[in-house]
């Protein structure tokens, strides 16, 4: 997988490529409200400062005036694994809370500060395969929730509750395999 593309806020939209089965890369895009695990936050500050590094003129701004809002990375054909340019969106924001919006050129990214980018790519595709705040969504061996005990089952066997003799279903009839009715 590689992330082709990027955004954050509270609307996240993730563009990547996958190749299929077959060998062909196909293009895909994620749009999430999901939240991000908590490490992306420090890999979104060296994502900073390599945008920092490469603008040094803003490196006068408080650090919480600047906001990487998007990215966008070309990735090396030759060197599959290596970046070969980026481009932010940023948001600058100064005392009177007044937004100034930039877009900058493709960068171009060196081995040496490829580093310095790497764990934020790495923390977007953690997030696309399944690797939220909440945990891991995509999960092959999901354990079944303890069952009640045989004396709080039994209380059920009678069932004073169903008024009209049928079968009620319970919160302790689910089976890790299914449901029965």
């Amino acid at each position: 997988m590689k992330i082709v593309a990027f955004t954050l806020g509270t609307q996240k939209r993730i563009s990547f490529t996958k190749e299929n089965s077959n060998g062909f890369i196909e293009a895909y895009q994620l749009n999430t409200r999901d939240m991000f695990r908590p490490e992306l936050r420090m890999a979104y500050e060296k994502a900073k400062d390599f945008f920092l590094e490469a603008f040094s003129t803003f490196k006068f701004a408080k650090s919480d005036a600047i906001i990487i809002t998007a990215m966008g990375i070309q990735w090396d054909k030759d060197f599959p694994l290596m970046m070969k340019k980026v481009r932010f969106n940023i948001t600058l924001n100064n005392k009177m809370k007044d937004v100034c919006k930039i877009q900058t050129s493709w960068i171009q990214v060196t081995e040496k500060n490829q580093a310095m980018l790497e764990p934020i790519v790495d923390e977007i595709e953690a997030f696309v395969n399944g690797e939220r705040a909440q945990g891991k969504l995509f999960i092959d061996d999901i354990k079944p929730a303890l069952m009640a005990t045989q004396r709080h089952l039994a209380a059920y066997e009678t069932d004073e509750f169903d008024a009209d003799d049928s079968h009620v279903f319970h919160v302790n009839d689910i089976q890790p395999k299914g449901v029965t009715q």
